[in-house]
């Protein structure tokens, strides 16, 4: 699957904003990095759906699909105004995608009525003001998962974390 270049929606919290954060991938249902939103500059009403995902490997961007039904892991989820992305990957990828660089395609409209854009009030009739925006936007989110991948685990590390729990 090739990489179709987009802007990055960056996760937010108050006044500050971060591209591509670092982050502990939760359990199945649970949001990717709760403490902050994420963020559409410009854009007052974004109504967004997840239309892909990807992670980085050394040979380039791969496809990030659930092994059981194909589903992209990952959707939207809206709360008090506010939008995060929700994690929904089976358990054996979110260990996968340790260490892993992630990029979430979203299909965006911007639903703010036309009454509320400046710039395009004097241009419109009266009747076509309440109509909502037709602007389409592509963007993307993108986060590093906490860990190290998988394929950089070697079987001494493994028994060694083995060993270091059982003596805790």
């Amino acid at each position: 699957m090739a990489t179709i270049q987009c802007t990055l929606a960056p996760f937010i919290s108050g006044s500050s904003s971060e591209k591509i954060p670092f982050v502990f991938l939760p359990h199945r249902g649970q949001i990717v990095h709760p403490s902050r939103e994420i963020g559409f500059p410009g854009v007052k009403m974004p109504m967004c759906a997840v239309s892909a995902a990807q992670y980085l490997t050394t040979n380039g961007w791969a496809e990030l699909r659930n092994p059981i039904d194909t589903d992209v892991p990952f959707r939207l989820f809206r709360d008090e105004g506010r939008i995060y992305l929700q994690w929904l990957g089976e358990p054996e990828l979110r260990q996968r995608m340790q260490g892993r660089l992630v990029l979430v395609h979203l299909m965006c409209r911007d639903m703010t009525p036309r009454l509320l854009l400046e710039e395009s009030r004097a241009a419109l009739h009266q009747d076509d003001m309440q109509m909502p925006n037709q602007n389409i936007f592509t963007p993307c989110i993108a986060f590093r998962v906490v860990g190290t991948p998988i394929k950089y685990v070697t079987s001494k590390c493994f028994v060694a974390l083995l060993l270091c729990l059982y003596l805790v």
